[in-house]
């Protein structure tokens, strides 16, 4: 039985970007032969739930409003 670090959102837990989850169940299915560590990496980086969209800019992580959230991005993984 393996250990396996999932996103909590893929789990069902409303900590994406816009306080929703997005359930997969393949990932649930997992919890059948191996035990599921759920993380979410943008909360433990310090983000709040809900939040403004982030993506990867360059070298950067920029939220849609321009804030760099590279540091909690970082801090998170």
């Amino acid at each position: 039985m393996a250990k396996i670090l999932v996103s909590n959102c893929l789990l069902g837990c409303n900590c994406r970007y816009k306080g929703d989850g997005c359930t997969c169940e393949a990932v649930v299915a997992l919890a059948g032969e191996h035990t599921l560590i759920g993380v979410c990496p943008e909360q433990m980086g310090g983000l709040s739930t809900p939040r403004p969209p982030a993506e990867i800019q360059g070298d950067k992580v920029l939220s849609s409003e321009g804030v760099d959230v590279t540091k909690q991005y970082l801090r998170g993984a």
